[in-house]
């Protein structure tokens, strides 16, 4: 239940870094607000690990990632 909940939040994430792409096009690169698309990343990134977690299992690899 758990992994496919971090999967929606992956998936929400995700298209609101794609909106936010389509935001700078259309706003210019030269934006503070746009700073904001690194910290989507981030957590896109961080959710996605903790979904495959599950799958990974246990270990180095886990920790590593």
């Amino acid at each position: 239940m758990h992994t496919m909940l971090f999967f929606f939040l992956v998936l929400c994430y995700l298209s609101l870094f794609i909106w936010g792409i389509f935001l700078t096009r259309k706003h210019g690169v030269l934006n503070l607000n746009h700073v904001l698309l690194l910290v989507i990343i981030g957590l896109v990134y961080d959710n996605l690990i903790i979904a495959l977690g599950k799958y990974i299992g246990e270990g180095n690899t886990l920790i590593y990632l």
